[in-house]
């Protein structure tokens, strides 16, 4: 277990993500920003300079990512895509921070209140609408 307690964030070379990483490493969270290996350094370059730990991982590897993922308080997926990603990969980190035991678990759920649509009227809400019923499983 990590002897610090970290906040990781998934997908932190993106554009939603790295601004999430450095607004929590600039309020002095510890921040993990998890990302796929093959990631071009350049998109890790402001993450370092924050002090930000940059942890190459395959997203869809549970017992790694668990592994990864002890110790931390919270995990912030900020995530893009359609179904195999929100559902799919999204998935896969949610099973690890509960294997984890990471208390809290913030879906990427930012670009409006998808409970407010109706449900079929967007593919996309109904992905992050589908995944919360995930969620409260």
């Amino acid at each position: 277990m990590s002897s610090t307690p970290f906040i990781a964030v998934a997908g932190a070379t993106g554009g939603l993500g790295q601004l999430v990483a450095l607004a929590l490493a600039k309020r002095g969270a510890t921040v993990k920003a998890l990302m796929r290996p093959n990631t071009d350094p350049s998109r890790t370059e402001k993450l370092r300079n924050a002090g930000v730990n940059i942890t190459p991982i395959e997203l869809s590897a549970v017992p790694a990512l668990t592994r990864e993922l002890d110790g931390a308080t919270c995990v912030v997926s900020t995530l893009q895509g359609l179904r195999d990603v929100i559902h799919g990969v999204q998935g896969k980190l949610l099973d690890a921070s509960v294997a984890a035991k990471v208390p809290r678990f913030i879906p990427s759920d930012f670009a409006l209140d998808f409970t407010k649509a109706k449900p079929g009227s967007n593919r996309n809400l109904d992905l992050r609408r589908g995944f919360h019923s995930t969620l409260r499983q």
